[in-house]
């Protein structure tokens, strides 16, 4: 099963029901449909869990607005 890995917990966007994330294209891994595996670091443990690619967006890096 394929493993997404997040640094942090930013904004606790992960404790929602859907999230956005932003990553190399690849379509094998981040298909709509397909299961991966996500782990996150904490302060002291690692949360692991499944989540699952609902919408694919495919952008240049050069076509997302600065903010």
């Amino acid at each position: 099963m394929n493993k997404i890995e997040f640094s942090q917990n930013w904004n606790e966007k992960l404790c929602c029901d859907f999230f956005t994330s932003i990553r190399l294209h690849n379509t094998n891994k981040y298909a709509p449909g397909n299961i991966l595996e996500y782990e996150v670091k904490l302060r002291n443990s690692i949360q692991k869990g499944k989540i699952q690619v609902v919408h694919v967006h495919v952008s240049r890096l050069s076509d997302i607005p600065d903010f």
